[in-house]
């Protein structure tokens, strides 16, 4: 049941800034919102989750800071990422630069519960549209 919550559920990234650039590293803000129509609101533990531009390799692993799972909950993912993939991560900018839309892969394994329920691992792997930065220069 735990699991079909989450398949049900969608991932709208709202706002993501990427600054203070190393060869190894990154600082990212990101705000993300998650729908659910779901009458169950259950507490997902912080984890850590893979992020990828969809089909491509992983570039960084952020850690997802506790929230309740219910429809508009708000996630503020604000910290220092480390660079896995510097090719992937190349692409990823690409995208956001070239591209008016492109999606972004969020994939981890969080632990939820709900009430006196116990604790259970589930699968998170949603993929959010991203409205890239400079997709349309005005003229």
């Amino acid at each position: 049941m735990a699991q079909h919550i989450v398949n049900d559920s969608n991932l709208t990234v709202t706002s993501m800034v990427i600054s203070d650039p190393s060869p190894s590293s990154f600082d990212l803000h990101q705000l993300q919102v998650i729908g659910s129509n779901s009458s169950f609101h259950p507490t997902f533990y912080t984890f850590s989750a893979a992020i990828s531009l969809l089909g491509s390799a992983v570039f960084t692993h952020v850690q997802v800071p506790q929230f309740n799972g219910h429809n508009g909950v708000v996630i503020d993912v604000n910290q220092r990422a480390n660079l896995t993939n510097e090719t992937a991560f190349a692409e990823f900018c690409k995208a956001a630069i070239m591209n008016e839309k492109f999606p972004l892969n969020v994939y981890g394994k969080p632990q939820l519960k709900e009430g006196s329920l116990p604790k259970t691992t589930v699968t998170y792997n949603k993929t959010a549209m991203v409205t890239g930065k400079l997709a349309h220069s005005p003229h």
